[in-house]
């Protein structure tokens, strides 16, 4: 494929706002599965996307562990055969570092609590 977004299982910590209770459903050992499950899913891509092809990570969790802890271990594997996607911010993409002032490379916290909404994490590699 061209393109693969993985809209990944996750803690959904980033919804806290509006679903306070979401601090007490987790435990350390679910917490390690679902990033198992998520990194399953990032490794599971390589055999799917093209060369030229963009792997797509989300979460809506707040946690590094599942974000760009997780993201790292997945580009670090993959040295040489993987590549980050540099941010969309020149091309009008609404989350650039500016808005996000936690966004490291391409990979945006997006963080919309001055919009009453949830937060979520993006990051992009390209298949070399």
């Amino acid at each position: 494929y061209d393109f693969i977004l993985i809209d990944a299982p996750c803690t959904s910590t980033g919804t806290m706002r509006r679903n306070p209770d979401i601090n007490w459903r987790w435990s350390a050992e679910k917490i390690q599965e679902i990033v198992t499950t998520q990194y399953n899913l990032l490794r599971n891509s390589m055999d799917l996307v093209s060369r030229g092809g963009v792997v797509a990570y989300a979460t809506c969790s707040l946690l590094a562990v599942e974000n760009n802890l997780q993201f790292e271990k997945f580009l670090a594997e993959h040295i040489g055969l993987l590549e980050e996607v540099p941010p969309c911010a020149a091309n009008g993409n609404p989350f650039s570092a500016k808005e996000n002032r936690l966004s490291a490379g391409s990979r945006v916290p997006l963080n919309f609590t001055k919009y009453q909404g949830d937060a979520f994490f993006l990051a992009l590699a390209k298949r070399l």
